[in-house]
């Protein structure tokens, strides 16, 4: 929730080998953490919309990290 406040670009999930993790534990983490970041996305956009009432946002260029 505190990435919320996070200018985030992008994102991956890299490394997840299912056919290696027989309890599927990396494949669920690497899920979740793919779920959460799309939540962020979804309500970045929100708050954004409701800023601009429905009218189209321009966002900032991202700056280097």
């Amino acid at each position: 929730r505190q990435l919320g406040q996070v200018d985030i670009v992008g994102a991956d999930v890299v490394e997840v080998a299912p056919a290696y993790d027989h309890a599927d534990i990396t494949a669920i983490a690497g899920s979740i953490i793919a779920m959460h970041y799309l939540g962020l996305v979804a309500d970045r956009k929100a708050r954004l919309d409701d800023l601009n009432n429905g009218t189209h946002a321009v966002l900032h260029n991202a700056n280097g990290i």
